[in-house]
């Protein structure tokens, strides 16, 4: 092989893994499938609706039942991109009498007083569940309803559920996870109202409260690119010294 093309051929491995470092270091959230290249969220739908913007839509779906519960598992998702709201209704989870179709809603609400302690991340949502058999309560034996939700924006800290059951009732705090860039998931312990909601220690990205990252990763990235020179400075060095004479 020529002396050019060997010298050539590690700075060639070494600039490709350059660049994916790069790439890596300036990615610092997993990407959810709808904030992707080609699937970018529509911007936040408010309730009560802004001037100019579309109203923000419900969530609905219709569930069997049979011997006292309902059957087969259903997710219900608003219509936004990506969806605002979506909750999971798992096989069972839902007593009722009778075998008339059960109607899962979540509806965004205008918030009413009084609001947990804290900024409101998202809409109020109102989870309801009803048969025209009578009640439906909750199964406590089966996997719990899950409820996924939107944040309204990103912040420096995560926001949580709070839930109450009835407008009346205090609100309580749900063990959240996140799930994506701006989503978040809890268990759903029944019909009532839903909401994340975040401190007031945190700030939006693009504030200063957002340039602790920022400042990582370009350090990160500096880093990088002075190991990357380094490496190639001494294999083209190794590459450019005379062959030993051969025996």
């Amino acid at each position: 092989m020529p002396h050019s093309t060997r010298s050539l051929e590690p700075r060639r491995w070494l600039a490709l893994l350059g660049l994916l470092g790069l790439a890596w270091l300036v990615t610092p959230h997993p990407v959810p499938l709808y904030d992707g290249i080609g699937f970018p969220d529509e911007p936040y739908r408010y309730v009560p609706a802004r001037a100019g913007a579309a109203p923000a839509t419900i969530a609905q779906v219709q569930l069997k039942v049979a011997a006292g519960s309902n059957v087969g598992g259903l997710i219900a998702n608003s219509a936004e991109v990506g969806p605002q709201v979506s909750v999971y209704a798992p096989p069972h989870a839902f007593a009722a009498a009778g075998t008339a179709p059960l109607t899962l809603t979540a509806r965004p609400v205008p918030p009413s007083p009084p609001l947990p302690s804290g900024t409101l991340d998202s809409n109020v949502y109102a989870l309801s569940v009803i048969s025209p058999a009578g009640p439906v309560t909750v199964v406590a034996a089966a996997q719990p309803p899950a409820i996924t939700m939107r944040a309204a924006t990103v912040s420096t800290a995560q926001p949580v559920f709070e839930y109450r059951p009835g407008p009346t009732a205090p609100w309580q705090e749900l063990k959240t996870r996140q799930v994506g860039r701006d989503i978040f998931n809890a268990n759903a312990p029944g019909a009532g109202e839903y909401v994340l909601v975040k401190s007031g220690a945190a700030s939006t990205k693009g504030s200063s409260g957002g340039r602790g990252p920022l400042y990582a990763v370009i350090g990160a990235t500096a880093l990088l690119m002075i190991l990357v020179l380094v490496g190639v400075r001494l294999l083209a060095r190794r590459a450019a010294q005379p062959a030993p004479p051969a025996p």
